[in-house]
């Protein structure tokens, strides 16, 4: 049989990040849920007939990876961005992500932008010590009301560290 939705997924995920804290007892709530989220696998399939790639709205982060999530380098917060809704204006905004490093070494990392060209990160390289945070900027340039045709736009924020790889999703609603 096949089962989803958010009775199937909260036991999953309450148990998930149950273990995560056993493994980490000085995670906070955000660094459980940045681990969680940003190494999920992608891409999650429909349920109708799963072939079809599901959308940031449908799928979230992805499906569970809890081995990667146990072991991830970094964790970002928040998890993910949303510009929300930019209705009859100028489509621009910028948010912050931050990157911590809860590993026992410093990390040299690049981030860059998946999915439309509206949004952009810098910067694209960095490093961080151990136990440290840096600070990400995302900026959101759909141009003014009129130049970005109304829809549902989402990517991610792809952050790779050696062979470590991490995802933030991002989504913005153009009326």
């Amino acid at each position: 049989a096949y089962f989803q939705g958010t009775s199937m997924a909260t036991p999953h995920l309450a148990g998930s990040a149950a273990l995560l804290l056993a493994l980490h007892p000085g995670w906070s709530p955000d660094d459980v849920k940045s681990a969680l989220v940003s190494t999920a696998k992608r891409p999650v399939f429909d349920h109708i007939n799963g072939t079809a790639a599901t959308g940031v709205l449908t799928r979230g982060g992805g499906r569970i990876d809890l081995h990667a999530a146990t072991a991830t380098a970094l964790t970002i917060s928040p998890a993910s961005a949303s510009f929300g809704l930019n209705g009859n204006k100028a489509a621009t905004a910028t948010q912050s992500l931050t990157v911590r490093n809860v590993s026992s070494s410093g990390q040299l990392c690049s981030a860059a932008v998946t999915g439309p060209s509206l949004v952009s990160v810098s910067p694209t390289a960095f490093s961080v010590a151990t136990g440290a945070t840096t600070s990400l900027t995302l900026t959101l340039d759909g141009g003014k009301a009129g130049t970005s045709a109304s829809g549902d736009y989402s990517g991610d924020v792809a952050i790779t560290c050696g062979s470590t790889a991490l995802r933030a999703p991002w989504f913005v609603r153009i009326t």
